[in-house]
């Protein structure tokens, strides 16, 4: 579920109307019938309780069939009241017709509760991204029960929850579609918001886009055979509906990452479960087809076999009730991809002495304990240069090596040249002595030493080395597995950090040791976190440059990619970049860029052909950054993308317009707010 709330304001006209139907023998204890003659105002009468209904945002009614029409993002429906003590407290049923037109993660027709982590209680009707669902907690936790059913947009369903202390069950057109034994006793109550056509607690507001015609809640279990009857007398009120088409069965992106040289995913969404299908080609978009035909509506294609610096075509291709459609054809840029050269399948040029499972064993142990595999690795005292090629093979570590032995780097370069990694993967530089290395302070993610492992000792010291050790997360890691020929004694290893004033965590395990260091945030870093800084546009990181105050106490700190190509020429006035924690964020021509800001590592790269802004003279941006994620504004929808890794977390649905109104001027993430 997500961690944000959207704050929307959206203004329009609205017009309401409903119906009435007589009930069955069961009384519920509130009802609301989405009715002309029960609405005042913005008020919807309770017809059998005390919970009127307040509407929010903007409301319209139709009267065939009679109902209220909700827009999925600005309205829905809340209920005041002395709610906690009046709600059923054991015995349950919750019923609606509802017809939909959107999915949803996390949906609801109407609830009263919390879902918060350990924070479980209370109960909700609601939906899913394919069926309908009911949840309930009891002091314990809460379980939500699936029906079996797969709505269609459109078209019109009659939901049933109910819970008799010990079974939950629901009914979907009148027939049971699942029952679940797992909670019991008394409904876990406690405060909340009471609200219909939405799905909301203290983090989640996702409003329904569809339709009500009756919502119920009675205090008793109503029986299989009431529950069919009270399907049966409405159903011909809407059988003669015949569900809307979709009027776009994509309803996000495409999107493109690049997972290897010749590799690419394709991801999308649609409104509606559909197969998988990708067309691509370089003279015509019909050259290659791949296809999935699970029907899904989160979709993911994998293309193969691309070729470098070559532009190809795609497109997707959908079919829903036995119609194919394709959708617009894109452009994929191979020239654009940023993905580490393969290591080829060779064999292993250090094979034969029996220590490859050895050295194996220690790459591993490094990469798991500090979990950096991307980025640029320094490897002090790289001696034969094979505990290169075993982060090489396990990593996408740029991986540099300095040795002042002149034999042990000829011999490392050819080994590393025969594996194919030397090279496009790693590096061996001759130094004279392992203090004065000749790189810019904070460039490396990751430290390691060969001699360490092989020969007990460390070389250089702590106050040089640690120099390189990039802030936000860069680790020097020094150690080796048990069985070590020349062993190093923890004492000696965490001397050897505290001399050069660095603090370490030391472990020891199966007979090996290792000691961490890791750099934090430094001190004074600021950020730039939308178009003009801040959320304030004050036009100031707030960074104290380590002190320095002339030009001539800075440097350069690395030059390089990803260059002209993937951006776009500076007089239509693209987005600035953003940078936070040691990541900087650059828009280029319909993708989005990701670069450590301390060595110029592109960490991730999302080819996005709908995102385009320029002419930024005078708007604040359409996306920003909190550091953990960024929020790019995409036509109408809001992206939530992992700063880390560039995976799509979430997409927030934003205010209806036309396409020539997706110039957004403003976004801006705030703690728990996104505005």
């Amino acid at each position: 579920m997500t961690n944000r709330r959207l704050f929307l304001s959206i203004v329009a006209a609205a017009s309401i109307w409903a119906s009435f139907s007589p009930l069955g023998a069961a009384s519920p204890v509130s009802r609301w019938i989405f009715e002309a003659e029960h609405v005042a105002g913005s008020s919807v009468a309770d017809l059998a309780g005390n919970f009127d209904a307040t509407l929010h945002g903007t409301l319209r009614l139709e009267n065939s069939p009679p109902c209220i029409v909700l827009d999925g993002s600005s309205n829905y429906l809340t209920m005041g009241g002395n709610v906690h003590s009046s709600l059923p407290r054991r015995e349950i049923t919750v019923e609606a017709w509802v017809s939909l037109e959107a999915r949803n993660e996390w949906g609801g027709i109407i609830g009263y509760f919390q879902d918060n982590g350990s924070d479980e209680h209370g109960w909700v009707l609601g939906y899913n991204e394919t069926v309908f669902t009911f949840g309930l907690a009891d002091s314990a936790q809460m379980t939500y029960l699936e029906g079996t059913t797969r709505f269609e947009f459109g078209k019109w369903y009659h939901v049933v929850g109910t819970y008799d202390g010990s079974t939950m069950a629901i009914y979907v057109n009148g027939s049971l579609e699942n029952t679940s034994g797992e909670r019991s006793g008394d409904i876990g109550y406690r405060n909340a918001a009471y609200m219909m056509g939405v799905y909301h607690d203290d983090n989640e507001h996702n409003p329904l886009k569809g339709r009500l015609h009756e919502v119920c809640v009675y205090d008793t279990v109503l029986s299989s055979a009431e529950i069919r009857s009270r399907y049966k007398d409405k159903k011909d009120l809407f059988e003669t509906e015949e569900p809307p088409p979709p009027e776009n069965v994509i309803s996000l992106g495409p999107y493109v990452r690049f997972t290897g040289n010749s590799e690419a995913v394709v991801k999308w969404w649609t409104s509606v479960p559909t197969d998988s299908v990708v067309e691509f080609g370089v003279a015509s978009v019909t050259e290659n087809r791949v296809e999935d035909d699970t029907p899904v509506t989160r979709h993911s294609i994998v293309l193969r076999g691309l070729k470098r610096d070559t532009r190809y075509n795609y497109r997707i291709v959908c079919t829903v009730d036995g119609t194919e459609t394709a959708s617009d054809t894109y452009e994929l840029e191979n020239n654009c991809n940023f993905t580490l050269p393969d290591i080829p399948n060779r064999p292993d040029p250090f094979a034969g002495d029996g220590k490859g499972p050895w050295f194996r064993e220690a790459a591993e142990k490094i990469l798991s304990e500090t979990g950096i595999t991307r980025g640029y690795c320094l490897v002090v005292g790289a001696g034969t240069g094979r505990l290169m090629y075993e982060l090489a093979k396990r990593s996408d570590l740029m991986i540099v090596g300095v040795e002042t032995d002149r034999s042990k780097i000829a011999a490392a370069r050819r080994a590393l040249l025969r594996a194919g990694v030397y090279g496009p993967r790693a590096t061996i530089r001759p130094v004279d002595s392992y203090e004065g290395l000749p790189f810019t302070k904070y460039f490396a993610n990751l430290i390691v030493s060969e001699h360490v492992l092989t020969e007990g000792e460390c070389v250089g010291s702590a106050e040089e080395i640690g120099r390189f050790v990039r802030p936000f997360g860069g680790a020097i890691c020094l150690g080796q597995p048990g069985g070590a020929a020349k062993p190093i004694s923890s004492a000696a290893l965490e001397a050897w950090f505290t001399e050069g004033g660095l603090s370490c965590s030391v472990s020891e395990a199966e007979g090996g040791v290792w000691a961490e260091f890791v750099r934090g945030p430094l001190p004074g870093v600021g950020r730039w976190t939308q178009q003009y800084g801040g959320a304030d546009n004050s036009a100031s990181s707030h960074d104290t440059l380590e002190g320095a105050d002339a030009v001539a106490e800075m440097q350069v700190q690395w030059i390089g990619r990803p260059g002209g190509d993937a951006v776009m020429d500076r007089n239509p006035r693209k987005p600035s970049p953003l940078a936070a924690d040691g990541r900087t964020f650059l828009q280029g021509f319909k993708r989005i860029i990701t670069i450590d800001s301390y060595n110029g590592t592109i960490l991730w790269s999302v080819e996005i052909p709908q995102l385009i802004r320029t002419n930024m003279p005078r708007d604040a941006g359409n996306w920003c950054t909190d550091g953990d994620y960024v929020y790019a504004l995409v036509k109408d929808k809001c992206w939530k993308l992992d700063a880390a890794t560039g995976e799509l977390k979430s997409a927030f649905s934003v205010l209806p317009a036309s396409e020539a109104e997706y110039d957004w001027g403003y976004v801006s993430a705030d703690e728990d707010l996104l505005f």
